[in-house]
């Protein structure tokens, strides 16, 4: 796989954006929704963004380059964490979300660049992300740490922070079209 200079430096980018992201969370206050306190993590929008703005391949590679940070033990997990025992953690699921999220976000954008599309990309973006979280947090909770999780209880207790998420990226995508409309990132290839 063949990379240009300037799309190394755009994967790099979201990198840093989504490390950086996870020491937000720290100083962002939480909001509440539903009567839940929901922490404002950036995760699921830059998942989102990378996709639109960088296309399939690139948004996909730069969620990865994340993904490996951690695994290698860099603390850029939730909480500052990191390490390849994360894969353990009820969480994981989502942090491997981040990438079908890039790749479906790109999907939408990738046609016809419209405000619409944009929007429309970065919210369906959060349903395989959501889905593969789900579906991981229960098997660990089941099946690794051994303690009664039903898939209906964890899925209706991630509403409030899945209502968080549609707003953030709503209002991202609205960012993200007007970034396109002025700033050419050299025509990154979806794929």
């Amino acid at each position: 796989m063949h990379f240009r200079t300037i799309e190394m430096a755009y994967v790099a980018l979201f990198v840093a954006l989504s490390v950086v992201s996870i020491y937000l969370v720290r100083i962002l206050p939480p909001v509440m929704i539903l009567g839940v306190t929901v922490p404002i993590s950036l995760m699921p929008m830059i998942s989102a963004l990378a996709g639109a703005l960088l296309g399939g391949r690139l948004g996909v590679m730069a969620m990865f380059l994340y993904l490996l940070l951690g695994l290698v033990g860099l603390p850029v997990y939730a909480e500052g964490t990191g390490g390849f025992i994360y894969i353990v953690s009820p969480t994981f699921g989502f942090i491997l979300g981040y990438l079908l999220s890039a790749y479906v976000s790109a999907w939408f954008v990738r046609r016809k660049k419209s405000l619409f599309r944009f929007q429309l990309g970065m919210v369906v973006s959060l349903l395989p992300l959501y889905a593969v979280g789900i579906l991981y947090m229960w098997a660990i909770l089941g099946f690794y740490l051994h303690k009664e999780a039903s898939l209906i209880y964890i899925a209706l207790g991630m509403i409030p922070y899945f209502i968080k998420d549609v707003a953030v990226n709503l209002l991202f995508a609205v960012v993200a079209y007007g970034v396109t409309k002025r700033v050419n990132l050299a025509a990154p290839r979806v794929g």
